[in-house]
């Protein structure tokens, strides 16, 4: 009988050693995630393209656009990410938010400067002394702010006009409601120079928000691979769940985690989770309060970013004690209690603490925490748990691609099988020490249960297929240390 590893023609008669490489089955290695940011453009949108650089994502969608802020935060956050994003165009009957800001000043104003905090980011409008007259003195410091705006296009607001009677006009570069959730007001922890006042006050609300359905899910791929994906509007939170609990079926074998925020009072988060409860296995709601400084588009996107990268190199770890570096905290004083943070999880909602004015994970769930019954049901609430199920199958499925390519399948035999021939027995033995490889790395549990109750068999309507029972016991986070100290 030939020996499986042998290339060399049995026909070939010329002396003396004819050697040749065979490659060996390959054990895969961790690959690199692919991340997607889908949020509104002001140009070129539509399409999917890859990412770059965030300056390349602004030269297609526009500067200061919804998806030029996500790409900024998720590049920033993990820049050596496969990234590839989605512009959606604005509504056609869509309004943008402004907002106005209006300066007063008296007889007594000094020159200093007026922060105004737009989202996580801030803008230094360098106001004058009084000169001539208090409203010409008002009127300068408007057009200060002007100023100021345009020197930064990075904003996601813009100056509108020119400023009129000391009111500075802005507008969000967008349209539809995304703009509302950005904060803007007068930086509370540097006052105003002596002499000055500064109100800003919305003026118009943005409304009418684009679109988001199949057409949407028919741009990014039905049959592309997306692992981590961010969305500018929570508001579209069921139509990405519902697709990635559908790409997740066996007919189609697509991974992928959605992650979206959503900013509110205490009591309307915790009226929306229990009047309408999410059942998506594959998406996490960030919810942050309504004081908070980063606008959920960019908490979404950034927060997808640390998960592709914390999921890149160690599968499936917990998020706890991550900070989104680009993604400031609310204002001191209206953050969510403990209490009140432990609620928004338990019913499904992603929470975070103030980490040095930033955000900072809680634990990460996902919106699955009943069944269709209405029951309790946590087999799919820890989000990391997911991401390492996703990762496991893709793991033994690339393992058994490498070993089974065009064999022939055999019934259980004793003794040793004809070369290029597999069995059930086999595919099981392979299965396990697959697993222990999963063992060995911390990855699973219990590697004698695996081994007693993985199971191969071929089915008796289809002598082509082996079906292969694969009992998981994942490894979980060590989420909670409850220490009692007596004294």
């Amino acid at each position: 009988m030939a020996t499986p590893w042998a290339q060399v023609p049995s026909t070939f008669r010329l002396p003396f050693i004819w050697g040749s490489t065979v490659a060996a089955p390959a054990i895969p290695a961790d690959d690199a995630q692919r991340g997607m940011l889908i949020g509104q453009g002001t140009s070129g949108t539509g399409t999917t393209f890859q990412v770059t650089s965030a300056d390349q994502v602004a030269s297609i969608v526009g500067r200061g656009s919804v998806l030029h802020r996500m790409a900024m935060k998720a590049l920033a956050a993990h820049p050596t990410g496969i990234w590839y994003a989605l512009g959606v165009a604005d509504h056609g009957s869509g309004v943008a938010r402004e907002m106005t800001v209006t300066y007063t000043a008296t007889s007594s104003a000094v020159a200093g400067t007026h922060r105004i905090r737009v989202g996580s980011d801030f803008v230094d409008v360098a106001l004058p002394a009084y000169a001539t007259g208090t409203a010409e003195t008002a009127h300068a410091g408007a057009l200060a702010c002007d100023a100021a705006f345009d020197a930064f296009p990075d904003l996601p607001f813009a100056k509108k006009e020119a400023a009129t009677l000391g009111v500075a006009t802005i507008k969000f570069n967008c349209t539809g409601t995304v703009g509302n959730g950005c904060r803007v007001a007068t930086d509370e922890d540097l006052p105003l120079p002596t002499g000055w006042t500064a109100a800003i006050e919305q003026t118009v609300a943005g409304s009418q928000d684009p679109t988001f359905t199949s057409t949407q899910i028919d741009a990014i791929g039905a049959s592309a691979q997306w692992d981590k994906i961010a969305l500018w509007l929570d508001g579209f939170s069921a139509v990405l769940g519902a697709e990635l609990d559908a790409r997740a079926d066996w007919s189609r074998g697509l991974r992928g985690f959605g992650f979206t925020s959503y900013a509110d009072a205490y009591d309307d988060h915790v009226t929306d989770l229990t009047t309408t409860p999410r059942q998506y296995r594959w998406m996490s709601r960030l919810l942050t309060e309504e004081e908070c400084r980063a606008p959920a588009y960019e908490i979404a996107a950034e927060a997808c970013a640390e998960c592709m990268k914390s999921d890149e190199v160690k599968p499936g770890l917990k998020m706890g004690s991550v900070v989104l570096k680009g993604c400031q905290a609310t204002r001191p004083g209206s953050e969510f209690s403990c209490a009140e943070r432990n609620v928004l999880t338990r019913y499904g909602g992603t929470t975070f603490h103030d980490a040095g004015g930033y955000l900072c994970f809680d634990r990460i769930v996902t919106t699955r925490y009943v069944n269709t019954y209405g029951t309790r049901d946590e087999t799919a609430y820890d989000a990391p748990k997911m991401w390492l199920t996703i990762y496991a199958l893709a793991n033994w499925t690339a393992t058994m691609a490498s070993l089974y390519d065009r064999v022939r399948l055999l019934a259980d035999r004793d003794g040793r099988l004809p070369a290029g021939c597999v069995s059930p027995a086999v595919v099981e033995g392979d299965t396990v020490c697959w697993y222990k490889r999963l063992y060995d790395r911390g990855l699973v549990n219990d590697l004698e249960g695996f081994q007693t109750n993985c199971t191969a068999v071929i089915p008796d309507d289809d002598p082509n297929r082996v079906d292969i029972l694969l009992p998981m016991n994942f490894a979980r986070n060590l989420e909670i240390l409850a220490p009692v100290m007596t004294y």
